[in-house]
C-alpha cells in the first residue's frame, strides 16, 4: 500500500519515524524548484506535497482523481484546489481593504487602514459575541453556525461596556469606524457585483460533476482578525504589503485572464465586466475540482482532509462545500466517510499559526485506516499560542460535521483534551448541510 500526504506548506505536524527521503524537482512551468517527500514503510509510502506544487505534481485532490492507482491513502491539509476562485476570492479581499486606506493612491501600504489596535477590537467582539455559544468560553468558537448567523459586527454592542463595535460618530480607540466595518462584512460575504450577485468562476466548472463554483468569502472565526488570520494576507504590516500581493493577486494578469494582460493591476478588477474575461478553463483548476474519485474510492482508497477555519488564502468555505458536494454525490455523509474525513481547526490560519491546536499527526491514523481498517474519530491536537490562560492546551480535532464541546467540570481545566468531546450539532443532515460556509 502506497499512502500520499499533501499538506500546504503545512508539513505534517508530526511524521512518524520511518524511512524518510526528500526529492526536488523543476517544472517546466516553474523557474522554482519543488520539493517533496516520500515516506517508506515496508510495502507502504506516503507522498508530500507542497500546497504550492504545480498542479502538473497535483495535491491530494489531484491524486485521488488523475492517478488513482498510485496510493492507497493521501492527507491533504488546507487544499488548494480552485486557484482561480481563490485568486478572486484573496483580491476582493485586499480591494475592500484599499478602498479605506487612508494614503495617497497608489501606495502599497495598506496597514494604516485596518492597524493592530482595531484588529484586537475586532477579536475581542467576535469572541465576546460567539465564544460561549458552545457552552465554553475558551478563546475558541465551536459552534461556528450559530455565530455566522447572528453576528454582525455593524450592530454588536459590548456587553461589558454597551458601546458599539461601529462608531456612531467620528473613530475612536473604543469602535471601527463604517468603513472598517463594511470591509469586514464585504470580506466574509465574498465578491459581489454592483448588482449584489455573487461571482462564479468558469475553470472550476469546466470538468463535471463539479462542487459549486461560486466564489467564497472567509467565514468569521475566532482568528479571523488574528496575525495569522485575515492580516497577513489582506492588511499587512506598517512596513509590509499584504501576502495576497505576492499570491492570488500576481496571478490574476498571467493565469486567469484570457488572454492575459501583463500590465493589468488586478486591484483594478471589476466585478461587472472583467468576470467575463475569466480564463474558462486551465489544467490548473479544471481536473482538481472533479468530483468523480469513483477509481480511488473503489480500490479501497482513504482520504484525509484538514483545513484551518481562519485561513486567509484559500478559504475553509471552499473545501466544505467540496466535501458536502461530495457527500451528496456518494449518497449521503455516511458513505463518504466510508473513504474520507475532514478535520476542520478552529483558529488556525494556513496550515498552522493562530491561537490555536495546530500541533497534530494525521499521517498515523491515516495508517491505521489504510493498513488496519480502522477509521479515525477524534484527533488529539495541542497548540502553545493561545493569547488567553491557558496558552498551551490540548483539544480533540473532529470529523466534519462534528464540532467539539466542553464536557468537564464548571470551572474545569481548559487546557485537558479529555474535558472536550465531539457531538454533531442539531440541524445538520445526512450531506453535512445546515453548516454555514461563509
Amino acid at each position: 500500500m502506497r499512502t500520499a500526504s499533501c499538506p500546504s506548506p503545512c508539513s505534517s505536524p508530526s511524521i512518524p519515524k520511518r524511512s524518510l527521503t526528500t526529492h526536488s524537482v523543476r517544472f517546466r512551468s516553474s523557474r522554482r524548484r519543488r520539493s517533496f517527500s516520500t515516506l517508506t514503510t515496508g510495502s507502504h509510502r506516503i507522498i508530500r506535497t507542497p500546497s504550492a506544487a504545480p498542479r502538473v505534481v497535483g495535491k491530494g485532490r489531484c491524486f485521488h482523481r488523475g492517478f488513482p492507482e498510485y496510493f492507497d491513502g493521501i492527507v491533504a491539509g488546507d487544499p488548494v484546489y480552485d486557484l482561480e476562485a481563490i485568486a478572486l476570492s484573496e483580491d476582493w479581499g485586499v480591494q475592500q481593504i484599499k478602498a479605506i486606506t487612508p494614503t495617497p493612491s497608489g501606495s502599497p501600504i495598506l496597514y494604516p487602514a485596518f492597524p493592530v489596535a482595531d484588529q484586537q477590537l475586532f477579536t475581542r467582539a467576535i469572541l465576546q459575541a460567539c465564544d460561549g455559544l458552545d457552552g465554553a468560553v475558551d478563546g475558541i468558537i465551536d459552534d461556528l453556525k450559530t455565530c455566522q448567523a447572528h453576528f454582525d459586527p455593524a450592530t454588536y454592542v459590548f456587553s461589558d461596556t454597551a458601546q458599539p463595535l461601529q462608531c456612531t460618530g467620528a473613530k475612536t480607540v473604543t469602535c471601527l469606524s463604517p468603513g472598517q466595518v463594511n470591509a469586514v462584512k464585504n470580506i466574509n460575504q465574498g465578491p459581489r457585483n454592483s448588482l449584489g450577485q455573487t461571482i462564479e468562476v468558469p475553470a472550476g466548472a469546466a470538468v463535471h460533476p463539479h462542487p459549486d463554483n461560486t466564489v467564497m468569502g472567509y467565514p468569521y472565526d475566532g482568528g479571523f482578525m488574528a496575525p495569522a488570520g485575515i492580516p497577513s494576507r489582506k492588511i499587512g504590516t506598517p512596513t509590509s504589503t499584504p501576502g495576497d500581493f505576492a499570491l492570488g493577486l500576481g496571478q490574476i494578469p498571467y493565469l486567469w485572464l484570457s488572454p492575459a494582460r501583463p500590465s493589468f493591476n488586478p486591484l483594478d478588477f471589476d466585478w461587472d465586466t472583467d468576470v467575463a474575461d475569466l480564463t474558462p478553463e486551465s489544467p490548473l483548476v479544471s481536473y482538481s475540482t472533479s468530483l468523480n474519485i469513483e477509481k480511488f474510492r473503489n480500490r479501497g482508497g482513504k482520504i484525509i482532509w484538514y483545513h484551518g477555519l481562519s485561513d486567509p488564502g484559500p478559504s475553509v468555505a471552499f473545501t466544505i462545500e467540496y466535501y458536502t458536494a461530495l457527500a451528496k454525490k456518494s449518497g449521503g455523509l455516511r458513505h463518504a466517510q466510508d473513504f474520507s474525513r475532514l478535520y476542520l481547526i478552529p483558529n488556525m490560519g494556513h496550515c498552522s499559526g493562530g491561537p490555536s491546536t495546530d500541533q497534530f499527526d494525521i499521517l498515523s491514523p491515516l495508517v491505521d485506516w489504510v493498513e488496519h481498517g480502522v477509521a479515525p474519530h477524534e484527533i488529539i491536537a495541542s497548540g502553545r499560542n493561545f493569547t488567553t490562560a491557558p496558552s498551551t492546551r490540548s483539544r480533540p480535532l473532529c470529523p466534519y460535521p462534528q464540532e467539539a464541546r466542553y464536557i468537564g467540570p464548571a470551572g474545569g481545566d481548559l487546557s485537558v483534551a479529555s474535558n472536550y468531546h465531539c457531538i454533531l450539532p442539531p440541524g445538520i443532515d445526512d450531506h453535512g448541510n445546515g453548516h454555514n460556509k461563509n
